[in-house]
């Protein structure tokens, strides 16, 4: 489905109503269950691993919010959930060469790899911002899921804060 397909262009208007019809306690549900319907029709394993990667960083991120400012296993926790966060990237877009040309991979092609994740990147800004406590952690997993997969965003412009 392309962004600029009328079939995406009715997708994004059927959820704007059932947005508006639904009641606003399972509003981020229903957002988080249609963004990761549509990445599903794209790839069904990509939206998978987005939504394992999503949890592991919401529990990781808690669980650092809950640690105290100078321990010494805050920068640890810390650099396991920006690997969790690294991990939609590197599943998504690594794997797959990897697999297809059941070789490794030169440096060359390695860089062309690592392009661009919009969700990596989100997912890595939302636990520096814990990290610094720039932000608290999301409390709530549906709502924190439904931020980072919202699809508009992908259209919609630059990363947005979790604040």
């Amino acid at each position: 489905m392309d962004l600029l397909s009328l079939h995406y262009a009715m997708y994004v208007l059927g959820t704007a109503a059932l947005f508006h019809a639904c009641p606003g306690k399972l509003r981020p549900l229903l957002l988080g269950f249609a963004s990761l319907l549509l990445y599903g029709f794209y790839s069904p394993v990509s939206a998978t691993i987005l939504l394992a990667v999503s949890l592991a960083v919401f529990w990781g991120t808690r669980a650092l919010d809950r640690v105290e400012w100078q321990a010494a296993g805050r920068r640890m926790l810390t650099a396991a959930t920006l690997i969790a966060a690294l991990a939609y990237l590197l599943l998504t877009k690594l794997l797959p060469i990897l697999y297809e040309h059941g070789r490794a991979l030169s440096l060359e092609q390695l860089l062309q790899t690592l392009g661009v994740s919009y969700y990596s990147f989100k997912l890595t800004g939302y636990v520096i911002d814990v990290y610094w406590r720039k932000y608290p952690a999301w409390t709530d997993p549906i709502r924190f899921i439904a931020f980072v997969t919202f699809f508009p965003a992908i259209a919609g412009g630059p990363y947005p804060t979790s604040g």
